[in-house]
């Protein structure tokens, strides 16, 4: 994916202002606000807040941390590194969570 700054284009929104950037590649042709970060979770585009942590989407996700394990870009994050691992534009994670029974 390749993220093209676009300096002339605005977005008005809540009465504030956002520069855009364009996004090429599967959102092609579409404008993200840049405190927007276009992420891939278990196959499916999702729009995230820059400096957003694998924390903070489990979190925002509804999943308990003990209970999920998690790949972000083809490798495993262990779960004392949820707080520091900060996403990225482009993110793939992979989010499996864990099921008892007998």
């Amino acid at each position: 994916m390749r993220v093209v700054d676009c300096p002339g284009a605005r977005l008005a929104q809540w009465g504030i202002v956002h520069d855009l950037r364009a996004v090429d590649g599967p959102w092609s042709g579409r404008y993200v606000p840049r405190s927007m970060l276009r992420i891939v979770i278990n196959g499916e585009s999702r729009e995230v807040r820059e400096g957003t942590t694998v924390a903070d989407l489990v979190a925002q996700l509804g999943l308990r941390r003990e209970h999920v394990a998690v790949e972000l870009d083809r490798e495993i994050v262990p779960r004392a590194e949820h707080e520091a691992r900060v996403l990225q534009d482009g993110s793939t994670l992979e989010i499996v969570t864990f099921v008892g029974g007998g």
